[in-house]
């Protein structure tokens, strides 16, 4: 969690434009259990059309 920090704090505040969080398959797998809407909201996703992801997956 102390890697992603600003990642999860920021992901419910940033404005403007989808960014992408670029990564390994295998942490973008880790990423991705923080935003499942357990810990934090789904903010992120992998699908680049989901109009309410602030962030998506990029390998």
């Amino acid at each position: 969690m102390d890697h992603i920090n600003s990642l999860v704090l920021s992901a419910g505040s940033i404005g403007g434009p989808t960014r992408r969080i670029f990564a390994v398959h295998e942490t973008l797998e880790n990423i991705e259990t923080v935003f499942s809407d357990r810990l934090w909201p789904q903010l992120a996703s992998w699908n680049e059309r989901d109009k309410h992801a602030a962030l998506i997956y990029s390998e």
